[in-house]
């Protein structure tokens, strides 16, 4: 029998590459993700799966001892005692403190989902309990990232005395020290990645702090509302030592996990461990739609089958974002914290609106942004850094994230605001972004920043940005395992088009919630001829695919209309092709059918 140690797949090193493609339309190298066919084997027969479920989990490098937990992660067996993060007894000592003596307590969070539902998931915490909290959401624009010292002065005029600021407040010097000025007691529940010095907090609770290392418990991999989600627990607990729950009814706290799920999924944490048991609880507390807010924004997207992974990363999320990006930042919370359905439905609507104009923004900002790249030569830089006057600061993470994908290499993008640069960066997996960032502002190359391996924010003067991208690109030039994912696709198996089938993606579906750290299988369907290839809605292209066999097979390039792998396709209706992608059941009228999302082809 083999152990845990010999059953860990290489994913990234010496893998073979497939069918000998070397560059195909998107000039990329594919590679099988698993080297080792034995593991597969292995799995698939101590497991009594099929091979290529085995391939897929084999390449997720877990020990064979954890593969139970990974198949079927249970939240009762992973979930830590929340004291092992450093601050939470502090933390939970304070508030259950200020909910005894009937203090004033406000909640300030960040604009994006994680913060949104971290803001979310304490509202409805203290409403069960019967108290009210107040909650502040800064605008992006306006006052960026974070609490600001005018947020600080705000909550201390309506009598705050105790501060709890979610997915933020981990580098907020100033602010900190104006609250405790002021006397209040605030606490940060937090994920980004901590500069050497933290500030004069009440508490600081964050898996990342640089002085509580929790890898062998993968804590530093929450999201912040997975923090949070440890911080209720926390408190339910003290109250509980503290007899509070002898008059008070004690709230059941999994019935917030579908919370828990979205902002997990719209982070972008890796679904690994304990992220895993949370999605998958939540999925479950989905079923029951029992946040009407949830319900309401699958209503105004047309979702009406179950909830997954997609819809919370691709449909729902964007909607709660669109608020804090170009609307009014604390619709996102709103949506999620009220229980009003007339409320919730307006404020969908409104979202849906939003999410609207965010993308016509981010579409004009991503054409400008690679105009530019392309006319300035910037793609021959490891990493792109680029910028422009009065881009909207709201779809700027977006457009480095779809920089990211087209270029295969990091991208920070940032808006010209009167000399001083604020923006957004996005990484590929092997090069931490959010903690060289912190290394820029340690040098004194940024005015502020941080964030975590995939994403970070950051604000400089305009003139120091020649300095920036030489700090960048000599940390990426040492930073070896980055390049070694650069312009390779990574494919879990080959498998032909009469299997490709529902039953074979429910079996994959199965071994969801797939994201970060547990990426969506890729498929190869090889030898196939393209029957019809045809341009839907704005910018994708449609296509239908056939096999040796008389089955034919859906397919759907997304936004590749002005692409080469668009360009191809409509120019090679009759060929054959080899297409890589992403198999999925669509849902349509009742009717459930396989469709192949594709991410690239060679042409046969």
């Amino acid at each position: 029998m083999w152990n845990s140690q010999t059953l860990k797949a290489n994913s990234y090193q010496n893998n073979k590459i497939v069918l000998g493609v070397n560059k195909s339309v998107n000039g990329n190298t594919w590679k099988f993700r698993l080297d080792d066919e034995r593991l597969a084997l292995t799995l698939s027969q101590q497991l009594g799966i099929p091979e290529v479920i085995g391939r897929i989990i084999a390449s997720r490098d877990i020990p064979l001892d954890e593969v139970s937990d990974f198949l079927n992660p249970k939240i009762r067996n992973l979930l830590p005692d929340p004291y092992v993060l450093k601050d939470m007894k502090k933390a939970t000592v304070r508030t259950v403190d200020a909910i005894i003596n009937n203090e004033k307590i406000a909640v300030l969070g960040d604009y994006d989902v994680d913060g949104a539902t971290s803001s979310a998931l304490l509202v409805r915490f203290f409403r069960s309990l019967n108290i009210n909290i107040d909650t502040y959401i800064p605008d992006r624009v306006k006052e960026g990232y974070g609490p600001s010292l005018e947020s600080i002065d705000k909550l201390f005029k309506i009598g705050s005395s105790l501060l709890i600021t979610v997915d933020c407040g981990t580098t907020s010097f100033e602010p900190i020290e104006r609250a405790k000025k002021l006397g209040i007691d605030l606490i940060v529940l937090d994920h980004h990645k901590s500069d050497v010095r933290l500030p004069n907090a009440c508490a600081i609770v964050n898996p990342n702090r640089i002085d509580d290392e929790h890898s062998d418990l993968n804590l530093n991999s929450l999201a912040a509302v997975g923090v949070t989600f440890l911080f209720i627990v926390s408190l339910n607990r003290e109250l509980q030592k503290r007899g509070y729950f002898k008059f008070n009814k004690k709230p059941d706290l999994r019935k917030w996990l579908d919370l828990v799920a979205l902002g997990t999924i719209c982070d972008l944490v890796p679904l690994k461990n304990l992220n895993r048991a949370f999605v998958l609880g939540g999925l479950e507390v989905m079923k029951k739609k029992m946040n009407i807010g949830i319900t309401a924004l699958s209503q105004i997207s047309r979702v009406y089958d179950q909830l997954n992974c997609y819809h919370l990363g691709y449909v729902i999320g964007p909607r709660v974002n669109a608020g804090g990006r170009v609307g009014s930042s604390e619709f996102g919370l709103k949506i999620l914290e009220t229980d009003n359905e007339n409320l919730a439905r307006e404020i969908a609507i409104k979202l849906d609106n939003y999410n609207i104009e965010r993308k016509e923004i981010e579409n004009n900002v991503l054409k400008d942004a690679i105009d530019i790249i392309e006319n300035q030569n910037y793609l021959i830089d490891e990493i792109i850094i680029v910028y422009n006057q009065n881009w909207h600061l709201g779809v700027l993470g977006i457009v480095a994230s779809r920089l990211v994908a087209k270029y295969k290499k990091p991208a920070i993008v940032l808006s010209d605001l009167s000399g001083v640069l604020k923006g957004s960066g996005r990484s590929v997996s092997g090069y931490d972004i959010g903690q060289n960032i912190i290394n820029a502002k340690n040098k004194n190359l940024i005015i502020s920043g941080g964030g975590h391996s995939m994403a970070a924010g950051l604000s400089l003067k305009k003139e120091k940005v020649f300095e920036l991208k030489k700090f960048l690109f000599s940390s990426i030039r040492i930073n070896t395992s980055m390049g070694m994912i650069k312009n390779h696709i990574y494919i879990d198996s080959i498998v032909n088009l009469e299997a490709a089938n529902e039953k074979l993606i429910n079996l994959i579906d199965n071994i969801g919630p797939y994201g970060s750290g547990n990426p969506v299988p890729k498929f190869l369907i090889n030898n196939v001829k393209l029957i019809k290839a045809f341009i839907v809605g704005k910018d994708h292209v449609s296509c239908i695919l056939k096999g040796d066999g008389a089955k034919t097979l859906k397919a759907i390039a997304f936004r590749t209309l002005g692409d080469d792998l668009g360009r191809v396709l409509l120019s090679s209706e009759g060929k054959y092709l080899h297409v890589v992608g992403q198999l999925r059941n669509n849902t349509w009228n009742g009717k459930v059918e396989p469709q192949l999302t594709i991410e690239d082809i060679v042409l046969v």
